[in-house]
């Protein structure tokens, strides 16, 4: 399992800071969403001037490019699509075949409660098919964030089914999932192995309605990441586990360098506990059993 970090967490840093501050704090991988507040990134100098520089700069650091995020809210249903956001998410495949980077997330946009879900998502999977083919023409898969019209896991594996296109996986957040009323235990097994990255951040919940607060720091807030990751584990989902800190939309949140530092050890650490874990044999009394107890906090679950 490789960590990686979006650019998001440091909004103001050009791509060398990026890079170096990146490799210091032990990220393997790096998502690119905006860079230097420039969040249009096909017109972003830094990456489209010499790709191929960018991408041996990376790769050389030990932070190989594994997603090109397209800030943008994607529409690709109904007339919106003529306002070109298809035109838009192509320009970030023809990026990412330059940078050699293997991802183009999408951030699907919400439609108006007045449509009926499943035809729109039903209808929608042809323009989605066209240019997930384009996509895996140039080597590139799309990604789709649990957000907007497929936020809930229900809603997303509708699409997936609908689609049935190989090119288009999913990047699942443990934060929009709740803020959706998902629930790890319904939303990663019902998408399985379709989820090719997980965004890794953590958050405050209300007390009164549950739902997310604040953004918090990996191990700070109540979404038991821990528990998340041990069922992407359990059935071979994501191999990689993207820090997201919002720092560009929430200026108050703790600097870059601290996030990263703080973030970077918390993930390894928790993949290292894993890793660690003995398998239990088969008969009843196990002797690795208490060294498997559930930490403290952590509620068990039972299957829905």
């Amino acid at each position: 399992m490789q960590i990686g970090f979006s650019t998001l967490a440091c909004p103001d840093w050009d791509l060398e800071m990026v890079v170096s501050r990146g490799a210091e704090t032990g990220f393997q991988s790096l998502e690119i969403h905006g860079l230097e507040r420039q969040m249009d990134l096909p017109l972003c100098a830094a990456l489209t001037t010499d790709p191929g520089h960018v991408s041996r700069t990376c790769r050389d650091a030990g932070l190989p490019l594994a997603c090109l995020t397209m800030h943008e809210r994607f529409v690709w249903w109904g007339p919106a699509v003529s306002d070109g956001t298809v035109a838009r998410a192509k320009e970030y495949i023809d990026l990412a075949v330059a940078l050699d980077c293997p991802f183009v997330k999408l951030r699907p946009a919400s439609f108006s409660g007045d449509q009926d879900r499943g035809q729109v998502l039903t209808s929608a999977s042809a323009v989605l098919g066209e240019l997930a083919s384009a996509a895996s023409d140039a080597g590139v898969t799309l990604l789709l964030d649990n957000t907007g019209v497929v936020a809930a896991s229900r809603d997303m594996w509708l699409l997936l089914d609908a689609l049935g296109h190989p090119g288009v996986q999913v990047c699942w957040s443990p934060l929009r999932a709740w803020a959706a009323g998902d629930t790890p235990s319904l939303a990663i097994p019902r998408l399985g192995r379709r989820i090719a990255m997980a965004a890794w951040t953590d958050a405050r919940l209300s007390p009164v309605t549950l739902r997310p607060e604040s953004c918090a720091l990996p191990g700070e807030g109540h979404l038991e990441l821990d528990y998340c990751y041990a069922l992407l584990a359990g059935i071979g989902a994501s191999e990689l586990l993207v820090f997201e800190w919002p720092k560009l939309d929430a200026p108050s949140l703790c600097e870059p360098d601290q996030a990263l530092s703080t973030a970077a050890g918390r993930m390894r650490a928790m993949i290292e506990r894993f890793e660690n874990t003995p398998e239990l044999t088969a008969y009843k009394g196990d002797k690795n059993a208490p060294r498997l107890a559930v930490p403290q906090g952590h509620r068990p679950r039972t299957s829905s």
